[in-house]
């Protein structure tokens, strides 16, 4: 039986999901008078450490590294490990806040692969899109520019107008 199977299987057959509680469970029950199987504690502390080592996931590498000569002693106490581990979440937590919480992310770069035909199609359209803006632009161009002569026309003819009536002779009424 593996280490993984065992572990889930005590797990399961315990109901038993906080780690430091199963290592108890599993030292109480082997220590009973009429137990079928007793572990040796010395196995159960190194289970343990093993257990703890390798449930650390890569987020936690390097509160890992902190511990791994605690995890590397079979002697240690629970107290001791747990003093370490609120002593590195302490450290971690202060260097996050003078660091003003910031995470940092990885870059994320993405690349398109394509065939020349798709990217051909793609590059035509584009273009043909570019041809379409820019002959509406100048078509609304050329459009502006007859209004604003036609206009200039306009208000050439009124002055010419208005001086033709302010210089002839006034009509008169009978």
């Amino acid at each position: 039986m593996t280490l993984t199977e065992l572990k889930s299987f005590i797990q399961s057959h315990l109901s038993e999901r906080n780690t430091i509680g199963l290592k108890q469970i599993v030292l109480f029950a082997s220590r009973r008078a009429n137990a079928d199987i007793e572990y040796d504690p010395r196995n159960v502390q190194t289970v343990f450490l093993r257990t703890i080592h390798q449930g650390l996931s890569p987020k936690y590498s390097e509160m890992r590294t902190e511990l791994k000569p605690l995890l590397a002693d079979p002697s240690v106490s629970d107290e001791m490990l747990l003093k370490q581990v609120i002593k590195v979440i302490r450290e971690e937590n202060e260097r996050q806040r003078r660091l003003g919480h910031t995470t940092h992310q990885k870059g994320t770069a993405v690349r398109s692969a394509q065939d020349d035909v798709t990217q051909d199609r793609e590059q035509t359209t584009t273009d043909s899109k570019t041809n379409g803006k820019t002959k509406m632009i100048q078509d609304l161009t050329t459009q502006v520019e007859t209004l604003t002569s036609f206009v200039e026309s306009l208000a050439r003819s009124r002055s010419t107008e208005s001086s033709i009536h302010s210089t002839g002779p006034k009509p008169r009424f009978r």
